[in-house]
């Protein structure tokens, strides 16, 4: 008798983890970006010792839900390593970098980028003393 319920409770809470584990893995699976799309634009600064990049990016979930976000990076060209990444979500009046009025400005002596039009600074990074 203590053996049949031994092996019952044990059954049921195989049974119970089991349908944790996998609500778990549907859950994230539900949240798993299934494409990733867009493009952009990059420019060298005018040292030469950095490169930025600008992109417009829509990530499609298996949800049916989507996500249209900027993402701007500046990259040490002389070691390979981002510098910095951001990622922020598109505006009302998006920029675009690809095929539109999307621009990058350097400063001329590579201190500061700066990613937007001539009339709307989308963001911008100042290179620090620690990243000569």
């Amino acid at each position: 008798m203590k053996k049949r319920y031994f092996i019952i409770g044990f059954g049921s809470a195989l049974l119970f983890a089991i349908i944790i584990g996998l609500s778990g893995i549907g859950f994230w699976l539900w949240k798993k970006p299934v494409s990733l799309s867009g493009g952009g634009k990059g420019l060298n600064s005018p040292v030469g010792h950095y490169q930025a990049n600008a992109m417009n990016l829509l990530q499609r979930h298996v949800s049916g839900s989507s996500r249209e976000y900027y993402s701007f990076t500046v990259t040490d060209n002389h070691t390979g390593l981002e510098v910095c990444r951001y990622e922020i979500p598109m505006s009302q009046k998006p920029v675009w970098f690809r095929e539109g009025t999307g621009e990058i400005h350097w400063e001329s002596d590579s201190s500061r980028v700066r990613f937007g039009t001539s009339d709307q600074i989308v963001w911008s990074y100042e290179i620090s003393a620690a990243n000569p």
